[in-house]
């Protein structure tokens, strides 16, 4: 069997499952990472209270997360322990960065996505490993935010595959990951507050009320508006109302806008 198709095994399977991601390599890299995390970048997670109720009811959750390093999906797989975490992560990965790289991100359960496209297996995976009560790490902005005057792309499917699979997003912000390796520099810098900050759930079921030509982008503006607000820590009613051009949309589509901040209104019927 070659490598490719062992990484497929992999991610055709839910954790704990014949055949699924190695429990041997999730073990050692929670172990060997975390002191790393620990010593060199004094380490935190804040906020895990707010998994309790989903921990709880055994069901899977959408980490949605901003991103600026490529420290950043192994700080949410930290943060996350001893929880399983599917994080997705670009194609690139386990095709140009090397097989060891591709190899070690397969085996702890990330599992590829075809940017800037619907990619439909990917989409499928992620509710897979929802259904079956995982934890999947997603980045809605797409990429990395390398620089501040970067123009973020906001990517609905976030909302989309947790409608699918009838779960919570949890905003969560990854802190100074940025510092580690900032642009520019060729060596990392250690001894660095790296942080993660989870948030309360929203269920984007809440928001059926809203019209469903811009309910996805509704429920993203909120769960991004929450992600900014952990990761500056600040009160969310600092945070822009209209982060992923609600507005714009609506006038596009010749829809009345609603209001913002939308408020969830749980058991609201859905607006046709």
């Amino acid at each position: 069997m070659s490598l490719a198709e062992t990484r497929e095994r992999y991610w055709d399977n839910p954790m704990g499952a014949p055949g699924a991601p190695s429990t041997w390599m999730v073990s050692f890299l929670d172990v060997a990472m975390r002191a790393l995390w620990k010593l060199v970048l004094r380490f935190k997670v804040y906020g895990t209270e707010n998994l309790a109720d989903i921990d709880a009811s055994g069901r899977g959750a959408i980490i949605a997360a901003n991103h600026v390093s490529l420290a950043d999906p192994p700080t949410l797989f930290l943060a996350l322990r001893p929880r399983s975490l599917r994080v997705m992560g670009k194609e690139d990965i386990f095709t140009h960065a090397g097989w060891a790289v591709a190899q070690v991100g397969a085996m702890s359960g990330a599992f590829p996505v075809k940017r800037d496209s619907a990619d439909r297996k990917a989409i499928k995976r992620a509710v897979m490993y929802l259904n079956a009560g995982e934890y999947v790490g997603i980045f809605p902005e797409g990429t990395r935010m390398r620089t501040k005057d970067m123009v973020p792309r906001y990517h609905a499917g976030t909302v989309l595959i947790a409608r699918m699979a009838k779960v919570p997003i949890v905003p969560t912000a990854v802190r100074n990951t940025d510092r580690i390796c900032p642009n520019g520099s060729h060596f990392p810098r250690y001894f660095q507050k790296v942080s993660v900050a989870i948030g309360k759930p929203i269920d984007p079921a809440d928001y059926d009320y809203i019209d469903k030509h811009v309910r996805n982008e509704v429920v993203l503006n909120e769960v991004m508006r929450h992600i900014f607000a952990l990761r500056d820590d600040v009160p969310v009613d600092q945070v822009p109302l209209d982060l992923v051009g609600i507005k714009d949309l609506c006038a596009e589509k010749g829809l009345e806008c609603p209001e913002l901040p939308a408020k969830p209104q749980p058991g609201g019927e859905a607006h046709a």
